[in-house]
């Protein structure tokens, strides 16, 4: 995959896990579903019991993943996820597109010599997970679809 640890692309965030949890998990159980580690207070809140007691005085940006780990569901609570260097968004991703975004500025130089274009460049990750076509020219309703959700993710932050 491109990338290294540390950047945006998916060889920087991309990780396998495994789950053991005999009495919880079924055996076997295999999913692409999309998971942060910002997902872990509210699913072990969930499979606890306490969801109730996360507090609400402030917002958690993960989701509830027990739906996943109990076998459930294999799509995960989540079908996007927002790529942060520091406080500037760098990418998106909805189902399979990930667009990384233009004109980047807080770029991790010492982990990543490939730094991208600075345009625009929109990836479908279930055909291109070594993200080396940029798909942009040939889908602009989906650039322009991806380019609102990241607005709207800015004006929202």
């Amino acid at each position: 995959m491109r990338g290294a640890k540390g950047s945006n692309w998916e060889g920087g965030v991309r990780v396998p896990a495994i789950v053991r949890w005999p009495s919880g998990t079924p055996s076997g159980l295999a999913s692409d579903a999309i998971v942060s580690t910002l997902d872990v207070l509210p699913t072990f809140a969930s499979l606890a019991g306490v969801f109730d007691k996360v507090p609400d005085d402030r917002e958690i940006d993960g989701v509830d993943q027990s739906d996943l780990m109990k076998g459930r569901s294999v799509a995960g609570a989540r079908n996007g996820f927002l790529y942060f260097e520091k406080d500037e968004l760098q990418a998106v991703r909805e189902g399979p597109w990930k667009p990384r975004l233009p004109d980047l500025k807080e770029l991790r130089t010492w982990t990543e010599i490939d730094v991208g274009t600075n345009e625009i460049e929109l990836y479908h990750l279930n055909r291109d997970l070594g993200e080396t076509k940029n798909v942009a020219d040939e889908n602009p309703d989906v650039v322009k679809q991806m380019m609102e959700i990241a607005e709207s993710a800015k004006v929202n932050r």
